[in-house]
């Protein structure tokens, strides 16, 4: 949960910039030409902070993905050795119980 806490308030925030980014500017023809390239400055600024935390959420759940698929090998592994134990049980247990039958 404080993980899904962290990615809301993360893509909110987001979002919330690319919202401003997105929306056309109020009064274009009142601004400067150095008002504008500032503006069109902080823009890109926010947007290539944003692809920074884009990347890291995307590194992030790489990561995650490699960790879940070698937890996952493990288990396979684990549970296919269990198998093979409760195989060999039972055909322990079929030999003892054919030799108790032949008596």
């Amino acid at each position: 949960k404080g993980q899904d806490l962290m990615y809301q308030s993360h893509y909110s925030s987001v979002g919330s910039r690319m919202g401003s980014v997105l929306s056309p500017p109020k009064t274009p023809k009142e601004e400067s030409p150095s008002k504008a390239k500032g503006a069109l400055k902080e823009k890109i600024e926010h947007l290539e902070e944003d692809l920074r935390l884009v990347t890291d959420d995307v590194n992030y759940h790489k990561k995650d993905l490699q960790i879940l698929r070698s937890q996952k090998e493990h288990l396979e592994n684990v549970l296919s050795m269990k198998a093979v134990d409760v195989r060999k049980s039972l055909a322990n247990e079929v030999v003892k119980v054919d030799n108790s039958l032949n008596r």
